[in-house]
């Protein structure tokens, strides 16, 4: 797993990428947005047109009775789950950190606008929906983490390359420098 530090988290917010530089390695990045990968593969596959010419997608298909009630019902679930912090205490034992920070955060309250059910039951639908769930980590000048934001799968564009035969990702917020 490839996990870049903060100096180099902080680069990508001031620039456009094309490309990334660790030591003697380099990284040319591509990107590919969301919303035109769902075109191009609707497009490619003859669309998600009925029989009667309506085009079916991730928003409209939720006012069909049946995928709005799968959708519910499993998001539902998902987000009723517990979401624990765990401390590694060796290969085979894990501690729960119950008075971790965060864990308020991913149980009671991730943002000032959503409950953890709800925050979690957006995530869920999202992953269903469009196949992925991305929430924005605010964080205070101290970079403690203070929120977590719900963004639009349609809002992601995702920049990708290769360290040494390890594909990188890097997700950005559409018409921003901000990186998730």
């Amino acid at each position: 797993t490839f996990v870049a530090d903060y100096n180099l988290f902080m680069k990508f917010k001031f620039r456009k990428i094309d490309s990334i530089k660790l030591g003697p390695l380099e990284i040319n990045l591509r990107t590919s947005d969301l919303t035109q990968a769902t075109k191009f593969w609707t497009e490619t596959l003859g669309g998600l047109t009925t029989s009667t010419g309506i085009n079916v997608n991730e928003e409209n298909s939720m006012q069909f009775s049946a995928v709005y009630a799968c959708v519910n019902v499993i998001a539902d679930q998902l987000a009723s789950f517990p979401k624990n912090i765990f401390k590694r205490v060796d290969d085979r034992t894990r501690q729960k950190r119950s008075e971790h920070p965060l864990q308020y955060m991913l149980d009671r309250e991730p943002n000032e606008f959503y409950s953890a059910f709800d925050f979690w039951h957006a995530i869920a639908s999202s992953v269903l929906l469009w196949g992925n769930g991305f929430a924005k980590i605010k964080r205070s000048q101290g970079y403690e983490i203070i929120s977590l934001e719900i963004i639009h799968p349609r809002n992601i564009i995702i920049h990708y390359g290769y360290v040494q035969d390890t594909l990188v990702l890097v997700y950005q917020v559409a018409g921003t420098n901000e990186f998730i």
